[in-house]
């Protein structure tokens, strides 16, 4: 059903990658978003050193911990005068194990003539190796730095293994310069990127100028709606993003909701929910 190249699996997978990091620059940043925007870079550049340890030679990109039936397969391969992945493909034998991502650079490194995978390149995939392990494997930490060090590696994988020279854009659609997107998230915190992005803009704008929104349930689904009812600007089909942006506002520190206990009438008392905008220093 589905059939790609080693090449086109890093591709796709680096897309992945811009489609999280395009929806953190719009505001949306989310653990979610970070979380797919470390793991499919991390992806796209080993599968990317692989297609390109494949295309030096063959040999490079495997593991072969038993090397005995190695060579018997390569007698095989050569007696039927075909290349060895083709080989596999076609008798449906099983391939040998691929190298891991860091013996992928060692051996990349090992080949390098002009300089590529210099010591600050090693060391910046290094951590995004580790990074990507913690957040598949054990307890995780996200936050500017490690944003900086994705960012810096992203730029780097669109700059020299992307082939596209236009990001991110389908046919008809705005054509965005590499170098305009890179000054989107160059030296940014998360924090910036949440201020600066419109939607969210127009939300605190709101919330600063009316400065009772209340709601009669708690959470942000509720207050949503309380906006919507109030707000020419948004619609109903704007509950959802506004409810979602409400908590990454609320998580950044940029907002807080106080309760206040009102008596209705005797004896029957209710939660009124209060917005505020905080410093967004």
């Amino acid at each position: 059903m589905f059939d790609k190249t080693l090449k086109e699996n890093a591709d796709e997978t680096f897309q992945m990658a811009e489609k999280a990091l395009e929806k953190m620059i719009d505001g949306e940043v989310t653990y979610q978003n970070f979380r797919n925007y470390v793991i499919n870079l991390h992806n796209s550049y080993e599968l990317y050193f692989k297609y390109r340890l494949l295309e030096n030679d063959v040999y490079t990109l495997f593991q072969y911990p038993n090397y005995d039936k190695f060579v018997l397969k390569q007698k095989k391969f050569f007696k039927d005068k075909k290349e060895l992945v083709e080989y596999m493909k076609d008798s449906k034998a099983t391939l040998p194990n691929t190298v891991s991502f860091t013996d992928s650079i060692e051996r990349l490194e090992s080949l390098d003539t002009k300089g590529e995978f210099n010591k600050r390149f090693q060391n910046k995939l290094g951590e995004l190796h580790k990074l990507r392990n913690k957040l598949t494997h054990f307890e995780y930490k996200l936050g500017d730095e490690e944003f900086g060090t994705v960012n810096e590696l992203f730029i780097k994988y669109s700059k020299n293994y992307d082939e596209r020279y236009r990001w991110g854009c389908l046919p008809g659609e705005k054509v965005v310069d590499i170098k305009e997107f890179e000054e989107k998230i160059k030296n940014k915190e998360l924090k910036q990127l949440i201020l600066e992005a419109e939607f969210n803009q127009n939300l605190l704008k709101k919330i600063e100028s009316y400065r009772d929104w209340t709601s009669f349930m708690f959470g942000c689904k509720s207050v949503a709606k309380d906006i919507v009812s109030n707000c020419e600007e948004f619609s109903g089909d704007d509950i959802k993003k506004i409810r979602k942006r409400l908590e990454i506002l609320k998580y950044a520190e940029l907002i807080e909701f106080t309760e206040e206990i009102i008596e209705m009438e005797e004896g029957n008392f209710t939660t009124i929910i209060n917005v505020e905008v905080k410093n967004k220093k």
